[in-house]
């Protein structure tokens, strides 16, 4: 039943689907006029309600049936890559992120990419646990990792970059690889983390 109400009310088929419905109804008022004068068929009135009625059952059971599709969707603000000036090799990131989808997003994995596209990855999993951002969910963001490849990261290079409107770019991801990329339009420096 299932299948063949897909099938029904599948927008692809509509061509066909209508040509059988306009079939049936002129088949059977056909028959209706031809076995009229033996037995009483009922108007053609009451032929387009009795299909209207096992349209409007079909209609109800299809959707009854259907479910909603799942589906994730991640929007990211005030993403931000923090220099600490104490410490020339820390780079941090920090950001909020909220899922307003409505399926769980399973999160493995931040990465940001500079103007040379060399990326620093910060894993979100603990072991075997992913981090999961529940549907309507807001989650800050904000960890510190340390690189040897300062030239690169530094923080007059990405100033001199940002000015020339080259921006870094944070992508978050998930094993399903339905994530996000924004770009980062905030740098700053800080003396501590």
């Amino acid at each position: 039943m299932r299948k063949f109400l897909n099938w029904l009310f599948n927008p692809e088929k509509a061509g066909q689907v209508s040509f059988l419905i306009v079939g049936f109804v002129i088949g059977m008022g056909a028959m209706s006029f031809y076995i009229g004068a033996m037995i009483d068929t009922g108007s053609l009135a009451e032929w387009f309600g009795a299909v209207g009625t096992i349209a409007a059952v079909a209609v109800s059971l299809y959707l009854a049936s259907s479910k909603e599709k799942k589906y994730v969707d991640l929007h990211i603000s005030s993403p931000s890559v923090i220099r600490i000036t104490t410490d020339p090799t820390a780079v941090g990131i920090e950001f909020v992120i909220y899922n307003a989808g409505n399926k769980p997003f399973a999160w493995a994995k931040t990465t940001i990419n500079n103007n040379s596209h060399t990326g620093l990855t910060f894993l979100t999993e603990d072991g075997e646990n992913l981090s999961l951002i529940a549907p309507n969910e807001i989650v800050k963001f904000r960890k510190i990792m340390h690189v040897t490849f300062d030239g690169i990261w530094d923080y007059k290079s990405m100033k001199e970059d940002f000015r020339n409107g080259i921006y870094p770019t944070v992508t978050v991801d998930g094993p399903e690889k339905n994530g996000i990329t924004a770009d980062i339009l905030r740098i700053s420096s800080r003396n501590k983390w």
